[in-house]
This record gives structure tokens, C-alpha cells and sequence, in this order.
């Protein structure tokens, strides 16, 4: 998946960079040409997978080729469903919410909006290797418990929590003391910078909860409680962080700041959530 998502990449530049701009004959398409770098891209990144998974000779799946491929079994359809539909919503509820809060950030002004973004992508910079970690800890926690082998998941999920927690203590350290190298990546506009750097500061703090309940709640997911990371997620976002923003910017009127805020209130809750269930349901352990 890493070569694939490298390959992806290398791809939408090339491309993007052709049609964007027009070199080398293209055509000039800007924005237009962006979005065809993107779905030739992807395309090719899912016709890839395809080649990896079916190819007759080294594919992962090619003894299945003409073996009942296409025979549809509806109870592996139904576990599929039943543990992608709550995963799905929980993306759903972000989406929403983001285009939410983006509009009560832009009450603050472009500029302020405009650092909101880069500082995402400032904080994903080094989020990304506790990000692994957590998808890590729902596939090696479910292998465990498939296996039915309880000193091995336990192994698991401590060995997740201690890596998730030293990763992201390191990179907490990191944006809490360069906050400006991390904005200094994206831009040079000295107002954005200012904003970005306050946003970074914030959620350097809040490093450790935030990446940390990725890997309780994939635990707890793995476990067989697939809508308790779904019910933390929504409860987190549409009970906490959007009313909060919401309150903040249009009823109290109070500086960007405390958008910030409501953010890290939400995600040290959702933090607090899992662990207490992690620990009530003892998600580490292998129940008969």
C-alpha cells in the first residue's frame, strides 16, 4: 500500500504539474487540471491494486480466479457492513462538522482561515507516524484475537499504547517548540504565520490524548464493539467541539483562539471515553 499510495502521488504531481501550468505542449487547465490529475491518479492507483491482488501469476488472490469470485455471500456482506457502516458515519460526522467550523472560521477573516488549513497540514506533518500506529492497532489487535491468544493481545496493546504515547510525545515536543519551522513549510505571510503558530502550539498539547484514542478505540473496535468508537466520535464532535465553536464565535464572539480550543476539549474527552471503556470492557483481554 505504501509504493501504491508513492506511485499515487508521483502521479497527481506529474500530471497536475503538466495541466496545471501547461508545460511541455499541455494544455493550461489550472483547477480543471488538478482534478484530472487526481482521478487519473487514483485510477491508476486502484487499477494497480487490482493488478497486485488478481494478477494470475503473484497475485495475493489469484487461487481464487474463477472459484466463485463474483458469488455474492450476503453473511460476509452483512459482517462487512456491520463494521464499515459505523466506521463510515464516523467520517461522515467529521465531514459535516468541518464544514461547520470552517464557516465559523471564516468569520475570522481568509487570512485566518488560511492558516486553519496550513496548520492542518503542519500538525499532519508529525502526526503521521502515530496515525500508522493506530491503524496498526486494529489490525494486530484483531490478528490477536482471532488467534484467540490472550498474552499476545495484551503484548499488543500495550506495546501499541507505549509506542502511540512515546511518538507522540516526541512530536508534541516538536510543535510546541518550533510551531514557525512547521509554518515556515507552507508559507511566509507573517499574519498567517502568527495564527498558524497559536493553532500549533494548541494542539501540540493535545498530541498524546488525540493520537492515543486512535489506538484504544481501534483496540475496542477489534474487541467486537464496533459502534462504541462511532458513539465517542459523535458525542465528541456534535455534543462538544461544534456547539462549543458555535458558542464561541457567534454568541460570546470570543478571539479564533477558542476554536481551538473547543478542539482540544473535544479530543481530550473522546480520549478520557476510550480509555475508561478500554479499561470497563478489558478490550485486552480475551473474553469466552
Amino acid at each position: 500500500p505504501m509504493y501504491i499510495a508513492i506511485i499515487v502521488n508521483i502521479i497527481n504531481i506529474v500530471i497536475g504539474y503538466l495541466l496545471i501550468y501547461g508545460k511541455f505542449g499541455f494544455p493550461k487547465l489550472a483547477l480543471l487540471g488538478a482534478a484530472i490529475a487526481l482521478l487519473v491518479s487514483q485510477a491508476c492507483g486502484a487499477l494497480l491494486g487490482l493488478y497486485l491482488l488478481y494478477n494470475k501469476k503473484h497475485g495475493l488472490f489469484s487461487t481464487v480466479i474463477n472459484k466463485g469470485l463474483f458469488k455474492i455471500d450476503f453473511g460476509l456482506v452483512k459482517t462487512v457492513y456491520s463494521i464499515g457502516i459505523p466506521a463510515a458515519f464516523e467520517h461522515i460526522f467529521w465531514q459535516f462538522s468541518a464544514i461547520i467550523m470552517s464557516k465559523a472560521i471564516l468569520t475570522y477573516g481568509e487570512v485566518t482561515f488560511a492558516a486553519y488549513q496550513l496548520g492542518l497540514q503542519a500538525e499532519l506533518m508529525s502526526e503521521m507516524p502515530a496515525v500508522g500506529v493506530g491503524i496498526a492497532s486494529t489490525s494486530m489487535t484483531a490478528n490477536a484475537i482471532g488467534k484467540k491468544d490472550g498474552p499476545l493481545l495484551k503484548i499488543y496493546a500495550k506495546q501499541l499504547i507505549t509506542t502511540s504515547t512515546a511518538i507522540s510525545l516526541f512530536s508534541s515536543m516538536l510543535i510546541i517548540a518550533f510551531p514557525a519551522v512547521f509554518m515556515s513549510f507552507f508559507t511566509n505571510n507573517p499574519a498567517i504565520k502568527v495564527i498558524g503558530i497559536n493553532y500549533l502550539i494548541v494542539m501540540g498539547f493535545i498530541q498524546v490524548p488525540q493520537n492515543l484514542s486512535k489506538v484504544l478505540n481501534g483496540t475496542i473496535r477489534s474487541a467486537g464493539y464496533k459502534n462504541l468508537p462511532m458513539i465517542i466520535s459523535f458525542v465528541g464532535i456534535w455534543v462538544i467541539r461544534v456547539p462549543l465553536a458555535l458558542i464561541f464565535t457567534y454568541v460570546l464572539k470570543l478571539e479564533v483562539m477558542f476554536i481551538w480550543y473547543s478542539m482540544a476539549i473535544d479530543q481530550i474527552f473522546k480520549f478520557i471515553i476510550s480509555a475508561i471503556i478500554f479499561k470497563v470492557k478489558r478490550v485486552d483481554e480475551i473474553h469466552s
